[in-house]
């Protein structure tokens, strides 16, 4: 994961693509095998999410990539309602694939915000203008 990560500069072309830096100490990706077949991508901390490390490392690069744009998106979004509720979920993992295509150049979006990225797209603005009109256009 060190060589992937690190090969890519994917946390700097992350920060640029959401328009924010690492915020405090940083985001640390704790994988291990105990949560094989349960729930991960689940803060540990306001700074770690855990992983499981079953996975081959090109889906895992992809699945931390993913989480550590939510990550910078909860520093970006934090005057809005986006970590708050269920409800809005799909937008905010949808506007997470839309900044991790960015910050990787493409890529096919996955998980419950697929159904916004051709949204995001389309649009321009900043993380909390973008969120604001997927949930205006949600409704």
């Amino acid at each position: 994961m060190r060589r992937l990560f690190g090969e890519s500069a994917f946390a700097d072309r992350a920060g640029r693509a959401v328009g924010c830096g690492l915020p405090g100490a940083g985001f640390t990706a704790e994988m291990t095998a105990l949560v094989e077949g349960g729930a991960e991508g689940i803060d540990i901390s306001p700074e770690q999410d855990v992983f499981g490390i079953e996975r081959e490392p090109e889906w895992a690069f992809r699945f931390i990539a993913h989480e550590y744009v939510i990550f910078l998106l909860r520093r970006a979004l934090a005057g809005e309602d986006a970590f708050r509720s269920v409800e809005t979920w799909a937008i905010t993992a949808g506007l997470a694939e839309h900044y991790l295509q960015k910050a990787l150049g493409g890529g096919a979006p996955f998980g419950p915000g697929s159904r916004y990225a051709d949204f995001f797209t389309r649009m321009n603005g900043s993380p909390a203008e973008l969120y604001r009109a997927a949930k205006a256009w949600k409704r």
